[in-house]
Parts: structure tokens; C-alpha cells; sequence
């Protein structure tokens, strides 16, 4: 087996080889019929879900970019040393994180 087959196999994007495998039952064309219909709208619910995944990672990016821009903004603004992390609290002030001691401890 070709490594991508396995690989599509292992994630469950490949049906299994069914050539030796056992016929047991017939189904009745109305199932036949019904297997089809969800067949068609499991391939429909897939391509929406890409397509909001697709719209979360676009929100995302968003989500990101306006906090770095706003962080580029406060590094600007205020002198802030950019090799130190901060926050903002509630109340309107920055708080730096504290510097590690040469032992470790803050």
C-alpha cells in the first residue's frame, strides 16, 4: 500500500478494500437509494464544515493580528522594552512580568 492510501486509510478518508470480503445481504433499491441520499449529504455537511473551518482560521488570523498591532501600539507608546511580557489589568495598568533572579526565583 502506497504510503499516502495508508496514511488517508489511518485518518479515515479511505474506504477499506472490500474486494475479499464476504457478501452477506442484498439491500433493497428504496436503501440502496437511502445510502446514496446520505452519502451525498455527508459529502455536502463536509464541505461546509471546510468552509467554516476555514472562515475560524480567517477569524483567527484577525484575532491575532489586532493583538499584535495593538501590542505594537503600547511598545510604541509607552517604552516598553519588548524582550519583557506584559499585561493590562482591570483597573487601566500595565503590569510587567517580573525578571527572574540569578537563582531562579523572582
Amino acid at each position: 500500500m502506497e504510503p499516502l492510501d495508508m496514511l488517508k486509510k489511518i485518518l479515515g478518508l479511505q474506504e477499506p478494500d472490500t474486494s475479499k470480503w464476504e457478501k452477506v445481504a442484498k439491500l433493497k433499491p428504496e436503501d440502496v437509494t437511502k445510502r446514496r441520499n446520505l452519502d451525498a449529504d455527508e459529502a455536502n455537511l463536509r464541505g461546509e464544515v471546510d468552509v467554516l473551518v476555514a472562515k475560524i482560521h480567517a477569524l483567527k488570523a484577525k484575532s491575532n493580528a489586532a493583538g499584535t498591532e495593538w501590542w505594537e501600539y503600547m511598545h510604541r507608546n509607552y517604552s516598553l522594552p519588548r524582550q519583557r511580557s506584559y499585561t493590562i489589568s482591570d483597573d487601566g495598568y500595565v503590569l510587567m512580568e517580573p525578571k527572574e533572579s540569578s537563582d531562579g526565583h523572582s
